[in-house]
């Protein structure tokens, strides 16, 4: 009677759990391990409808699907998975067995354990819970299995979380679980000795060296080590086991400084902020989306938070990469080393991405593969940086024995040297370092005497003010480097224009300035006239299909009123001419003055 009971209560749970009839994973004293996937039927609650009553009614219509059908990686899902299996424990076994969710990233686990009467007994965790209420103190969910030998036991488990969910369950004997903890104890204390290691080495040679590099290096591997801690469970075990409320933001708001400091890193690595003008914007853009959801972790919903922060995640290496090889184009010896470093990990953090949107299927290769590739990578890139903290001091050795060199040629008598170099770092100090036109100050220095000696001497002067018309949408249209040909092609256009008693200098940005000392001011709009027409014949190969025109003003100094400013004077006539419709010159007169 009593085996017949045995046997109605099995065919009962088959009939009640749904259509899909279970195979039940067979535990006999060979098995110390086993991947329960090939055994588990998974049901998808959208709702949040069902209760484990529902599953237990046998008239209730329930589809359950074989989880190696759907996959075990679901990405950011907010549905309840409700998962089934069984489990036969043979005669002749003596040792306990564990079952072990290897995902400690879950907000809610409930463990419902069936018996024959067709009741049952649950254990609920998950890091919604304080850590101490686990059942075993294990970074990862255990559960203890009761069973007689020779049965067959029934579980039903509920899964439900805000971040992505994964169903890594697997069954474990006592030898062969304290023996991959320790293995894993070991591996993860040599992993994290490593990161923790190379991230003080890079604070400390910040502040010895002050070179912002090693401070943002420091400052990734901190954020990177705190996202790791995180989803292996140690950070929740170890650090933070009483901020159940707090876990999940805690994980989120360290994957969104990994991306900003990841990007901050690499920028600074591969010197995007100096060399690549608009890709840098690609940089300021994602990591505006780390910041962005590390403020969603804080004062938002975390689940949003951890969805940005993983869409700016797996951006990563296509960005990184991209850049990486505009770097190496440019001649930047470096960025092969960073390539080979950054390479193998941006493959680690795409496969990670993939991953945890449920792209891609959880495995062994899946799940570790960012933790493989980020200690490759921070190997490769600390001898990186060692070779260029080395490489500085080179240069500094180089500079030190230069200079040892230039004190004996002085010493020696070789002052002749020293004269020529100062005149020509005097004269470069009196030029526009882009046109080789005076700079501002000079051209303003010139203008002081050449007025004092036309108020002495009774002599004409005229001063001219150019600016290029729309310039700025050359610049975003083209990129700076084509504005930048525009401006010396006119300063050259300039220079051929005038005699070698006049004055032409660069004001600044794209207005340039003529002084034209025995000038009158009919002349010197003659020759700002001529000037005007060779700017529009202008052609640059960069900047195909395009007109240039320039705006001219002109300023005629007067005797009765000496202390006038013919430079703000030409200015108003400039702005004359930007009213007028650009393109023409315009002389000032007294009327202007009350503009």
């Amino acid at each position: 009677m009593r085996v017949f009971v045995y046997l109605l209560g099995i065919i009962l749970s088959f009939q009640v759990m749904g259509n899909e009839r279970l195979i039940a994973a067979q535990i006999t004293p060979a098995t110390s391990q086993l991947d329960l996937t090939p055994f588990m039927h998974v049901l998808v609650d959208t709702e949040h409808i069902f209760q484990i009553t529902d599953l237990l009614t046998s008239d209730f219509p329930l589809k359950f699907k074989p989880l190696s059908d759907t996959g075990n990686s679901f990405g950011f899902d907010k549905a309840v998975y409700w998962v089934k299996f069984s489990i036969t424990f043979d005669e002749s076994l003596s040792e306990s067995f564990y079952l072990q969710y290897h995902f400690p990233v879950i907000d809610n686990i409930t463990l419902y354990r069936l018996n024959d009467e067709g009741g049952y007994s649950e254990s609920v965790t998950g890091d919604h819970y304080p850590f101490a209420q686990r059942e075993i103190n294990f970074r990862n969910f255990l559960f203890k299995l009761d069973y007689s030998a020779g049965e067959t036991r029934h579980y039903v488990m509920r899964l439900q979380t805000e971040g992505s969910l994964q169903i890594p369950l697997s069954l474990w004997s006592s030898s062969a679980l304290i023996e991959l903890s320790d293995t894993v104890s070991l591996a993860y204390g040599f992993y994290y000795g490593v990161m923790a290691l190379l991230m003080c080495a890079a604070a400390l040679t910040y502040l010895l060296t002050k070179d912002f590099l090693f401070l943002s290096y420091s400052l990734y591997l901190f954020s990177f080590l705190m996202f790791q801690l995180g989803l292996n469970g140690i950070g929740f075990q170890y650090f933070w086991s009483e901020m159940n409320t707090w876990v999940n933001k805690v994980n989120a708001i360290s994957l969104g400084s990994t991306v900003v400091f990841g990007f901050l890193f690499c920028g600074t690595f591969l010197k995007v902020w100096q060399q690549q003008e608009r890709f840098k914007y690609f940089y300021y853009v994602l990591m505006s989306i780390g910041i962005l959801s590390i403020l969603f972790s804080l004062f938002g919903d975390f689940s949003i938070a951890l969805i940005i922060a993983a869409s700016a995640g797996i951006l990563l290496p296509p960005v990184v990469f991209i850049s990486n090889i505009y770097s190496i184009h440019a001649g930047y010896r470096p960025a092969k080393f960073f390539l080979a470093a950054w390479g193998i990990f941006l493959v680690g953090v795409f496969v990670a991405g993939l991953l945890y949107f449920g792209w891609v299927e959880r495995n062994f290769y899946t799940h570790n593969a960012m933790q493989i590739a980020s200690l490759i990578e921070v190997l490769i890139l600390g001898y990186v940086l060692i070779e260029n903290v080395q490489d500085l001091n080179r240069q500094k050795i180089k500079a030190s024995i230069d200079a040892s060199k230039y004190l004996k040629q002085l010493n020696m008598g070789l002052e002749a040297q020293v004269e020529e170099r100062t005149r020509e770092l005097k004269e470069l100090a009196l030029r526009d370092s882009m046109t080789g036109l005076l700079n501002h100050n000079t051209v303003i220095e010139q203008l002081s005497l050449l007025t004092k000696a036309a108020q002495r001497y009774q002599h004409q002067l005229s001063v001219i003010m150019i600016d290029i018309d729309l310039f700025k949408l050359v610049n975003d249209r083209f990129g700076h480097p084509s504005g930048d040909k525009l401006i010396i092609a006119i300063a050259d256009i300039l220079q051929k224009s005038l005699r070698e008693s006049d004055v032409c200098g660069r004001y600044g940005g794209e207005e340039f300035i003529l002084l034209l000392p025995e000038t009158s001011g009919s002349v010197a709009q003659t020759i700002a006239e001529n000037i005007r027409k060779k700017i529009m014949l202008l052609e640059i190969v960069e900047i195909k299909n395009t007109k240039f025109t320039s705006s001219f003003g002109v300023s005629v100094f007067d005797p009765e009123q000496p202390k006038a400013d013919l430079i703000n004077q030409a200015d108003i006539a400039l702005y004359q001419a930007k009213e007028r419709g650009r393109n023409r010159v315009v002389l000032f007169t007294s009327s202007d003055s009350t503009i």
